[in-house]
């Protein structure tokens, strides 16, 4: 479950914070000045986080890798064009499995 809390107030209660992030498995949104600022999430959540962007970058690093030797590599497009077009579609898929 997202919260909300301010900077203020997490420093005031970050014992109980801390507690509901480890244990409850809540995740803050600190925010400064009324914007948000950072995330406290479980270290659990984190874990996946980075596992998914390593799963994430090696799959990119064989379509890299299979984009050089495909048909589609004699086609004259901009590298950053197909760059964005990649990062769009890892967008979307994100979107879709609600990350």
């Amino acid at each position: 479950m997202n919260k909300t809390i301010s900077a203020t107030d997490v420093r005031i209660n970050f014992a109980q914070v801390m507690n509901e992030v480890m244990y409850g498995k809540d995740t803050y949104i600190v925010s400064r000045s009324g914007k948000p600022a950072i995330a406290l999430i479980p270290i659990e959540r984190l874990e996946e986080l980075e596992q998914q962007r390593e799963q994430r970058t090696a799959v990119l690093g064989q379509i890299y890798a299979q984009s050089a030797t495909s048909p589609l590599a004699q086609l004259d497009v901009a590298e950053d064009t197909l760059t964005g077009l990649i990062e769009n579609l890892v967008d979307d898929a994100r979107s879709a499995s609600g990350q």
